[in-house]
C-alpha cells in the first residue's frame, strides 16, 4: 500500500502536463493586431504573444482591447480604426493562481477575422491546469515561453 501510495505521488509530483485544445490556422495571416488585455497583468504573457507571431513571419502591432466580464466569459472589443492594415485580431486571457508562488493555472489566445461581424475564430490554442496536474511540478512554467509556444501551436 506504501509503494502505491509512494508511486501516486511521484507520478503527481513529475508525470503530469497541463491540458492543451488548438485550433490551427487555415491560411497564416500577414499581419496580426493584438487587444492588449489589461486585466492580465503579468506583462511577459504579452510579449511571449509578440515572439510567436515575430517567429512566424506575420508582423504583429499591440492596440488597446477593451475586454468586458460577463457570465464568467471575457467579452473583448477594440476600437476599428485601430486595426487598419491587420489581417485579423489576436485577444487572450490568463489567469495566475498561488500554490507557494504563483504559476499560469489558464490560458486562452484567439484570432478572428476583422469586423464586429465576424465571429469565426481562425485560430485558437488553450492551456490550462486542472485537476491531477495541479499536483504536479510541470504546472510552473515560464509565462512569456507558454504564450510563444501557443502561437507557435496556431500555425503547425
Amino acid at each position: 500500500m506504501k509503494k502505491l501510495l509512494l508511486m501516486f505521488v511521484v507520478f503527481g509530483l513529475v508525470g503530469c502536463s497541463a491540458k492543451k485544445s488548438l485550433q490551427s490556422f487555415n491560411n497564416s495571416p500577414e499581419k496580426v493586431c493584438i487587444a492588449r488585455h489589461d486585466a492580465v497583468k503579468d506583462p511577459v504573457f504579452l510579449e511571449g504573444m509578440v515572439e510567436g507571431f515575430k517567429q512566424n513571419n506575420t508582423k504583429v502591432r499591440v492596440i488597446q482591447g477593451f475586454y468586458r466580464k460577463e457570465n464568467n466569459m471575457w467579452h473583448p472589443t477594440y476600437l476599428t480604426e485601430e486595426t487598419v492594415g491587420c489581417d485579423q485580431v489576436a485577444f487572450y486571457v490568463a489567469n495566475w493562481k498561488w500554490d507557494g508562488v504563483m504559476y499560469l493555472k489558464y490560458a486562452n489566445i484567439w484570432i478572428q477575422g476583422l469586423g464586429y461581424q465576424s465571429q469565426i475564430r481562425t485560430g485558437q490554442a488553450t492551456y490550462e491546469v486542472s485537476g491531477m496536474y495541479e499536483l504536479g511540478l510541470t504546472k510552473f512554467v515560464d509565462s512569456k515561453e507558454k504564450a510563444t509556444e501557443l502561437v507557435n501551436q496556431m500555425y503547425k
